[in-house]
């Protein structure tokens, strides 16, 4: 982003602040006092380099911008959007749209059409997410078609995936098959990672209305494969923060993309196991119990993996209670006690510690993607979204029945 020289320093602190939506007191934090904030501001004090840099990791600038010096205005739109990115996916989805109309006035006022189109796509692909209406579907149409233009095929993928989740929240399920119909033929065989994403929401719809289980288990298997999430993202995103504050934009940029990457794997693999789940609900009511079995085996794993913890709980009382049935008494006491010691694990604060993806998958793309799923026997869910948003503690009771 280009600051003009001449604005002072005084109102550069100001402005990054208010952009931030940052209080003094909070821009300050424990290491600047808020009333020293104020007299930087106020231009009575000039900030050693120290609480500089304190200020600009505070707001998520680099320190160039306070010192008055020019970033190249595609690598400040790529890293804001890597940036945003990473937020919607730690669940911060107010910052990330935050950072996505910061991308958007960034891209706008560099004249770069082709950034435009893809920061307008991310950020409508979050507002339609949060709040559906006809209004902001009607600009996500638009903003995708522009986007498409350009070749930003994945991120038009992953907005039908938000459209098709919103539409499914509203009961609306003809409408989010059709989504996310529309979002697998963008993707095109490409980025299955987010492939993901859609068989594990066509999973959740055939786990109540019925369909081509089987096809759907080989269908993730490939994907899953395709998906090796790391375990540095976290360094990554470390560095990312440390070299941008320090205005090494390019290197900043760089370790954004792999962490944004690896967090969009890691969701993937979140995702797989609660598909997994939904897939093994599905065999045990078909009276396949093995396939059951097997499909809960893999979603504990998956589970694990990821640090998703009531997945990994709800696989392993289901994996109990299959045991149980089958006169495996040995191993659903074994299963249980391991479930019971995850729940104690997330129960307990003090137990917790705190490549793009753009290779083909190798999937059969001459297939349609609802050709998993039979539309036949639609009918109104008794809950819509994710069963993880309904789950609760397995009682008492239900541990002895397992069930």
């Amino acid at each position: 982003m280009t600051v003009s020289a001449s604005l002072p320093l005084a109102d550069r602190v100001r402005r990054a602040r208010l952009a931030a939506g940052l209080t003094q007191a909070q821009l300050g934090g424990k290491d600047v006092a808020a009333r020293t904030i104020s007299r930087i501001e106020r231009g009575y004090v000039r900030p050693s380099r120290r609480v500089l840099l304190h200020i600009a990791q505070r707001v998520g600038r680099p320190l160039r911008y306070f010192l008055g010096e020019a970033v190249p205005d595609e690598y400040e739109v790529d890293y804001v959007l890597a940036r945003a990115g990473l937020r919607q996916l730690a669940g911060d989805q107010e910052g990330a749209e935050h950072l996505f109309s910061r991308a958007v006035e960034l891209a706008s006022g560099a004249n770069d059409p082709a950034r435009l189109a893809l920061a307008r796509l991310e950020q409508l692909s979050l507002r339609v997410g949060r709040f559906r209406t006809p209004e902001t579907e009607a600009e996500l149409a638009k903003a995708q078609a522009e986007a498409a233009q350009f070749g930003h095929s994945e991120a038009v993928a992953r907005s039908y995936y938000a459209l098709a989740a919103a539409l499914q929240d509203e009961g609306l399920i003809e409408r989010a098959r059709a989504a996310l119909e529309a979002g697998w033929k963008a993707l095109n065989g490409r980025w299955p990672e987010v492939g993901v994403l859609f068989v594990a929401a066509l999973a959740r719809l055939t786990a109540v209305w019925g369909g081509d289980a089987q096809g759907l288990s080989r269908l993730l298997s490939g994907l899953g494969r395709a998906c090796d999430p790391r375990s540095v993202v976290h360094a990554y995103e470390t560095q990312a923060e440390r070299t941008y504050a320090s205005g090494e934009v390019r290197i900043a940029l760089e370790a954004a993309r792999h962490a944004l990457a690896f967090r969009r794997l890691i969701a993937a693999k979140t995702h797989e196991a609660t598909a997994r789940y939904q897939l093994a609900q599905l065999a045990r009511r078909s009276g396949r119990a093995e396939d059951a079995v097997a499909e809960l085996t893999r979603a504990c794993a998956l589970a694990r993996g990821v640090g998703d913890y009531l997945t990994e709980v709800q696989s392993l009382v289901s994996l109990g209670g299959l045991h149980s049935r089958a006169g495996r008494i040995g191993e659903a006491v074994q299963v249980l006690e391991e479930a019971r010691m995850v729940f104690l694990r997330v129960a307990d604060p003090c137990a917790r510690s705190g490549a793009s993806g753009h290779a083909t998958s190798g999937l059969d793309t001459g297939r349609s993607f609802l050709d998993y799923h039979s539309g036949s026997r639609v009918e109104e869910p008794t809950a819509a979204g994710d069963p993880r948003d309904r789950y609760e503690a397995p009682s008492a009771e239900t541990l002895d029945q397992m069930d």
